[in-house]
């Protein structure tokens, strides 16, 4: 009975004494540096958008994206002509692994002539990046610009 009550007193002091044996979980979010486009910038219908940003963790990078939408009348997203479209991009694009920093320069984002057959609405879009560590932690950053044609 001894030996019991001493095998059930270590169990329980093992579950005090190291009450986890996890990983610390990773609570710090990742840091992005957006240097292109800019606060204010132009992008022109039928051209390539400069795209260059860092993306840094302090344990690992898991993916980014980047979202464009118009800001027509503060996020309603509503076309002002009719015979106009919005622009709606998406894409996301995952990090090798093991990365903790990252520069990226791209010019592979094309601002459209046409969206589902009818011209692009110029005006005010926001683009937002999105950055996700290997824990899940997530950071994002906006940035207003303008899309117009060339004059």
């Amino acid at each position: 009975m001894k030996k019991i009550f001493l095998l059930i007193v270590f169990v329980v002091s093992l579950f005090i004494i190291f009450p986890s044996c996890e990983k610390n979980k990773d609570t710090i979010k990742p840091v992005i540096e957006l240097h292109e486009p800019a606060e204010g910038d132009t992008l022109w219908v039928g051209e390539e958008v400069h795209f260059e940003a860092d993306f840094r963790d302090d344990e690992e990078l898991k993916a980014w994206k980047v979202d464009i939408h118009n800001d027509f009348d503060n996020h309603g997203h509503k076309s002002v002509l009719a015979e106009e479209e919005p622009w709606l991009y998406t894409q996301s694009w995952n990090f090798e692994p093991g990365l903790r920093n990252k520069h990226v320069h791209t010019h592979e984002i094309v601002v459209p002539v046409t969206v589902n057959g009818k011209p692009i609405a110029t005006g005010p879009y926001h683009v937002m990046v999105y950055c996700t560590d290997a824990a899940g932690n997530e950071a994002w950053t906006v940035v207003k610009v303008q899309i117009a044609h060339r004059p």
